[in-house]
């Protein structure tokens, strides 16, 4: 849920809002930007991929449970494009066989809108005869980036993230990136509750909690580092 109440010393001081060191990759291991890409591919390559979004896009927008609803926003001027001047009475909507064409060229049904992308764009690229490393970029090699050093990439795969130090006070973290402490270091998880309370913190986006339904998520499923004996009264 994002939201995940730890036990940390209760002198544990790391800024709130700043991301624990031991889950950031140490600079050191962090390698160069490519120069001649973005992302890993070349200009061609790229367009490609958007080409493979925008047949996920009408094979959903073909589908039969799509009739009750307006076509995706940036694929709806498509209907306006004619060809020879022909024009379509209608719903001008991609049938059925569309979608047929657009799940022959996936792998697997997993990704944007329930289809494969990147299976789709090797298949693109596949059945024009092209080589498998078509449009990816020769500096990088498609990473996006390149080694400073070599051995940095095999040193960087290797690396293992570290947990905070554990000790008696209970803090809740945001878990919704790398993780980061939201709140003091309190002794008990009802002063944390009640904090978390009073100043109206995120449980999620702009939603609050009450103290108590604060308590619950300091003691339940998301509560990673610690358990409470049956029976112990939380004061």
């Amino acid at each position: 849920m994002g939201r995940e109440a730890r036990r940390v010393p209760l002198d544990f001081d790391w800024p709130q809002g700043k991301t624990w060191e031991g889950y950031l990759l140490p600079e050191r291991l962090q390698e160069a930007r490519c120069p001649d890409c973005d992302n890993g591919g070349t200009p061609a390559y790229d367009w490609l991929q958007k080409v493979a979004y925008v047949i996920a896009g009408l094979a959903d927008d073909a589908t039969d449970e799509a009739r009750g609803r307006p076509m995706h926003p940036y694929l709806a001027p498509l209907r306006d494009i004619s060809y020879g001047g022909m024009h379509y009475a209608g719903d001008p909507r991609p049938g059925e066989q569309f979608a047929e064409f657009a799940d022959g060229l996936c792998e697997d049904g997993a990704g944007f809108l329930g289809r494969d992308i990147y299976g789709m764009h090797r298949a693109l690229i596949a059945a024009a005869g092209l080589p498998e490393d078509w449009g990816i970029c020769q500096t990088c090699k498609g990473h996006a980036s390149i080694e400073k050093y070599d051995g940095q990439r095999a040193e960087a795969e290797a690396w293992e993230a570290t947990e905070p130090p554990e000790g008696d006070g209970w803090q809740m973290w945001e878990t919704t990136s790398e993780g980061s402490p939201m709140s003091p270091v309190f002794t008990t998880p009802a002063e944390l509750a009640s904090w978390l309370a009073r100043t109206r913190a995120s449980m999620f986006g702009s939603s609050t909690a009450s103290e108590a339904e604060w308590l619950s998520i300091i003691m339940g499923e998301d509560f990673a580092h610690s358990e409470i004996a049956p029976g112990v009264v939380i004061m």
